[in-house]
């Protein structure tokens, strides 16, 4: 049996794939991209083809062909280019996601998981958010992830799909670049010896830091729950329930990495609170724990992987 991984070329995506190839599986990855390379490791069990997610009748097409085992759906326009493109956004995140849940309702059963973010709360939040937490966006990505969450439960009530999702605080790892993540590129630069200039972080933004191999270890254990055990359906989950301000991860880095510089970007707006993300449902339901639970865990885990990249 195949795993379908949508999104199969992205960052998230492509650790997934290593880490369900270490487990026997055989997948084939989905994206955008003309080539895929695999992951070492996953050589033997690798199989690449070019898509587009918002073409619901190629999704249909390969859904068909493949009778995937389990679909990992992480394709998406992320966050910065769904606010410049968002009609496109709405074809590929929303519309896309719907195709597939159609194809699967057609072709199943087809258990799905979903890749959702944090971006999904926004609006009047307080000190910590749980999957209880009302969810208002501000961003046009949140807002089609918020809907899609929505439209996964609906057609679990109403036809029976395995609809499981996890939304992902920041996602850490080398490679990570992606415009409005201030992070990666930080704790690059400190291990390369090169002076950090922030493009995205002032010195009073915050984030919560998932680690990229913990982010795919989640969204594995979630889909090998048993189904009795899922009641949430969508979970939080992250890796070290701390708020890391721009600065405190600055001054961290400059701790441990001899003669490393930062030059933060300036503050143009106030920006809302990021809260501490809670995600008991995940632990209490299906067992969740990350295992890079620190920043000095995050940090000691990035730099082996960029020193020996995979």
């Amino acid at each position: 049996m195949t795993i379908l991984v949508t999104g199969g070329a992205g960052h998230i995506g492509t650790t997934l794939i290593k880490a369900l190839a270490a487990k026997g599986e055989h997948i084939l990855a989905a994206d955008i991209r003309e080539k895929g390379t695999p992951p070492k490791g996953a050589e033997h069990c690798y199989n690449y083809r070019q898509i587009d997610i918002g073409d619901g009748d190629a999704l249909d097409a390969l859904i068909r062909e493949i009778k995937p085992s389990c679909i990992y759906h992480l394709g998406a326009l992320l966050t910065e280019n769904s606010e410049k493109n968002y009609h496109e956004s709405f074809r590929v995140n929303v519309e896309g996601t719907m195709k597939l849940l159609e194809s699967v309702k057609r072709h199943g059963p087809i258990p799905v998981f979903f890749g959702s973010s944090r971006g999904t709360y926004g609006l009047g939040l307080g000190d910590s958010i749980d999957d209880l937490t009302l969810q208002r966006p501000l961003s046009f990505y949140g807002w089609g992830k918020l809907y899609c969450e929505g439209i996964g439960r609906w057609y679990w009530e109403h036809f029976g799909v395995d609809f499981r999702a996890l939304r992902f605080p920041t996602v850490i790892a080398p490679g990570i670049r992606t415009p409005g993540h201030w992070a990666p590129s930080m704790m690059e630069d400190a291990i390369t010896g090169r002076p950090h200039r922030s493009l995205y972080g002032s010195p009073d933004d915050c984030g919560v830091f998932l680690y990229i191999e913990d982010a795919a270890r989640a969204a594995i254990e979630l889909m090998a729950a048993p189904a009795d055990q899922i009641k949430m359906r969508v979970y939080n989950v992250t890796g070290m329930n701390q708020m890391v301000r721009t600065k405190d991860l600055g001054d961290y880095l400059q701790q441990r990495f001899d003669g490393f510089s930062v030059e933060y970007a300036e503050q143009k707006s106030i920006k809302p609170n990021t809260p501490l993300i809670d995600d008991r449902f995940a632990r209490d339901e299906w067992g969740w724990r990350p295992q890079f639970n620190s920043l000095e865990l995050i940090v000691d885990r990035f730099k082996l992987d960029f020193v020996q990249p995979n």
